[in-house]
């Protein structure tokens, strides 16, 4: 009864040019998936929010880097 999707991004998608990830840094992060067919958006499910209503980053989450 529990789905589990995992995901993988680089970090060069994440973070600006020539930053690099450290331990105990915290990034703020949202995540978003849209239903569309191609003829415009039904809906979407997204990872806390902050994109699909309104562009907010104050409503992102805070992830810790850990090694």
């Amino acid at each position: 009864g529990k789905a589990v999707y995992e995901m993988r991004i680089p970090w060069n998608k994440l973070l600006k040019e020539g930053q690099v990830p450290k331990s105990g840094e915290e990034l703020r992060f949202s995540y978003l998936i849209n239903d569309n067919d191609g003829s415009g958006r039904r809906g979407w499910i997204e990872y806390t929010s902050g994109i699909g209503q309104s562009k907010n980053n104050r409503l992102f989450t805070a992830i810790k880097i850990v090694d």
